[in-house]
């Protein structure tokens, strides 16, 4: 008779722990570098949708033959702050946007009158003015509508 080989066939236990901890090591590496890359992305979505409403309040402001302004709610205790695009028409203010809470940025100051920065009919802008939003990290961001309605965004990673 012939003598078989009972080889094994397989990984050993310790082969399995070895790879499922060379895993977890790069893992835990990694999480940090992909929960930042979330916030940072998450960050511009929310400047994005901002300023793409700025630009919506001025095509609705010539469209609709009336002004057509943001109004902003600072931050306060646990709220972030938010905006909100009305029209402001002869039988009232009409709501275009609802309320849009801000989640990874914080508004921290409001130079527009009254909190409300818009464009008149033409699509001139009502008033100039600077929001100024915080990230969790400190940096902040100046967004500026001058008075020939220009949108400027700058950033400061410097906490002020």
């Amino acid at each position: 008779m012939a003598a078989h080989s009972h080889r094994a066939r397989g990984f050993t236990l310790i082969e399995a722990l070895l790879v499922l901890l060379i895993f977890s090591v790069s893992a835990a590496v990694a999480f940090p570098t992909l929960r930042d890359w979330q916030v940072r992305f998450s960050e511009k979505a929310e400047l994005r949708t901002l300023i793409n409403t700025f630009h919506q309040a001025r095509g609705e402001a010539a469209r609709r033959n009336c002004d057509v302004v943001l109004q902003f709610r600072n931050a306060a205790g646990n709220d972030q702050g938010g905006f909100r695009l009305v029209a402001e028409t002869t039988g009232g203010e009409v709501e275009i946007r609802p309320f849009t809470s801000f989640e990874t940025l914080r508004l921290t100051d409001c130079s527009f009158a009254d909190n409300r920065g818009g464009f008149d009919f033409r699509g001139i802008p009502a008033n100039n003015g600077t929001l100024q939003l915080k990230n969790v990290r400190g940096a902040t961001y100046d967004l500026t509508i001058s008075a020939t309605g220009r949108i400027k965004l700058d950033k400061s990673d410097n906490p002020s």
